[in-house]
């Protein structure tokens, strides 16, 4: 299904794969943006799940309020081996190409579907998000923060500064103190180290 997707890492192709199996398993009609974090909160050892979990997002949690959430199956619905992706999934894949291009990144990988999905702010993410008293600015400023850390030897692109300056500035309007966030990431940081690699 996902074949088409030329330098997609493999946690990323992973986490596509995982987003259609769950809404098979919820038995909806579509894959959905939503279905999508599921999928990459499923996804261990990449940087998007790495994320949802410190910020406590667990993947059960989010399954569970995809099949409330989201419109059920028509009665009597034959179930699917295989769903088509939603117009609104479509969009989202085509927004994480884009922001992997912004960022520089040769591969697409977790950080930019889950960046992309805070992009689109799809109704339905947004509340699986609110559920766990997480905004979409505390997700985006703790990626930022976790890839500034991952490659503290190297300076940051551009592109990847003027994205952590924005959600740093969009934090300060949010609940959630910026150092509050930085105690919450220490455990985040720490673990994201011992991963190998960018191949998230």
């Amino acid at each position: 299904m996902f074949d088409h997707i030329e330098n997609i890492t493999q946690r990323a192709l992973k986490a596509l794969e995982a987003a259609h199996a769950a809404a098979i398993k919820a038995q909806h009609t579509h894959v959905e943006p939503a279905h999508l974090l599921v999928g990459l909160a499923q996804t261990q050892g990449s940087l998007a799940a790495t994320v949802l979990y410190e910020l406590g997002i667990p993947a059960d949690s989010l399954f569970e309020a995809t099949k409330h959430l989201l419109p059920p199956p028509p009665n009597g619905a034959a179930l699917a081996a295989t769903l088509d992706l939603s117009p609104a999934f479509q969009q989202m894949l085509s927004l994480a190409q884009s922001e992997a291009k912004r960022q520089g990144d040769d591969f697409l990988a977790t950080e930019h579907l889950l960046l992309a999905l805070l992009q689109q702010q799809s109704p339905t993410v947004i509340k699986m998000l609110e559920i766990h008293q997480v905004r979409a600015e505390n997700v985006r400023y703790s990626i930022q923060h976790l890839l500034a850390e991952a490659d503290a030897s190297q300076p940051l692109r551009p592109a990847q500064l003027d994205a952590a300056i924005k959600a740093r500035q969009a934090m300060q309007n949010t609940a959630t103190s910026p150092s509050l966030l930085g105690h919450l990431l220490q455990p985040l940081v720490a673990l994201w180290r011992r991963l190998t690699g960018r191949t998230s």
